[in-house]
């Protein structure tokens, strides 16, 4: 499982997560410092469409990710309302 995560965007948000699972590459939003859940969630086929999409949508630039290691924290889980899916053209 491959983990990126940004603190870099137009949108004010604390931190934006990208988390690789089997179904696609989770967009994980956290908008305060102190968000013990992502306050959103969107599923994406790829990191290449997840970087497209937060920084269409949310101002991140592309250099601003990088890896988060695997002994790191637990990753997020979509939220109980289950992952928004976002459809691009």
């Amino acid at each position: 499982m491959q983990r990126q995560v940004s603190s870099e965007n137009s949108a004010g948000f604390h931190r934006i997560e990208l988390v690789q699972e089997a179904e696609g590459v989770y967009i994980f939003i956290c908008e305060r410092a102190d968000s013990a859940f992502p306050e959103r969630d969107y599923l994406v086929d790829n990191f290449e469409v997840a970087h497209e999409a937060c920084a269409e949508d949310y101002g991140v630039p592309l250099e601003s990710w990088s890896a988060i290691p695997a002994s790191s924290t637990p990753s997020p889980k979509p939220t109980a309302r289950g992952a928004n899916v976002r459809l691009l053209a």
